[in-house]
This record gives structure tokens, sequence and C-alpha cells, in this order.
């Protein structure tokens, strides 16, 4: 009892204290509509939306698409940009990705480094969970080793 009140203070204390950086929201997209169960085949998006209480110039962000079983199956990241710059207010990174996932149960997680100070601004998962669906598995080969065509863009 006494461990379970000191980690109900903890988050409420942790609550209270505001990041300078904070993931706003977090949202799997296909045809350009948030959704829970995206289609087999079929590109599909990972908006990433950051609130910033600074300008950080320097970062780089690192995406996970990971499946039930927990194993990362997809991982990208913005370090083949020259700079991923963190305004003070709003910004997006937008993942476009080639959909080779198998039909199944996935969520995201989500990193932020200032690589000017190392520090983590961002670190959080099991967001987002999404299903992806559709998947004849009479006609496609089973599990396999894929490198989807992953596209960025800083929004």
């Amino acid at each position: 009892l006494e461990k379970k009140k000191k980690t109900i203070e903890w988050r409420q204390e942790k609550k209270k204290t505001r990041q300078p950086v904070r993931l706003d929201n977090l949202s799997v997209c296909q045809r350009g509509k948030a959704l829970k169960r995206i289609n087999f085949k079929e590109e599909f998006s990972i908006n990433v939306d950051i609130e910033a209480d600074a300008t950080y110039a320097d970062c780089v962000m690192g995406v996970h698409i990971i499946n039930n079983s927990g194993q990362v199956v997809v991982a990208m990241s913005t370090k083949k940009l020259d700079k991923l710059s963190i305004n003070k207010g709003s910004n997006r990174v937008r993942f476009t990705v080639q959909n080779v996932l198998a039909e199944g149960e996935y969520y995201v997680a989500v990193a932020v480094e200032d690589n000017e100070t190392k520090n983590l601004l961002i670190k959080e998962s099991e967001l987002s969970l999404f299903y992806v669906t559709g998947m004849d598995k009479t006609k496609e080969t089973q599990f396999g080793l894929a490198y989807p065509e992953i596209k960025m863009e800083v929004l």
C-alpha cells in the first residue's frame, strides 16, 4: 500500500512539472485520415506532433513500429536530414511508410534527442495502437525481412 501511494504521488508530481518538449499527438493515418485499422499493402503515415517551449536547432527523432510480441519491426529516424530543428510552439514530423507489415497489432514508440546536449527530450512507448488488416494469407508469403520505403517531411 505504501509503494502504491508513493507511485501515485510521483505521478501527480510529474504532471505538475511541465517538460520543455512534449509529445502533443501521434496519429497513424491512411488516405489522410487517422485510423486504428489500416489496410495491408497501402501506404500509411505516422504524424508526430510536438510542443516546445524553446527552439532546439539540432535534434534527431526516432520512431519504432513494434508488434504485439514487443519486437521492433520498422525503425526510422530523421538522421538522414541534415538537422531536425524543433521550433518554439507546434511542430509536426510525418513519416510516410510503404506498408509491408503483416496482418496484426502494432504500436509506436518515439524518442527525440538534442544533438548538442545529448539530452533525451522525449521518450514515449506503447503509443497509438493500430491494426493491419486485409492480408490474404493464402497468396502472401509468410514473415520475412523487408525494408519499406520511408519518406519524411517536417511540417
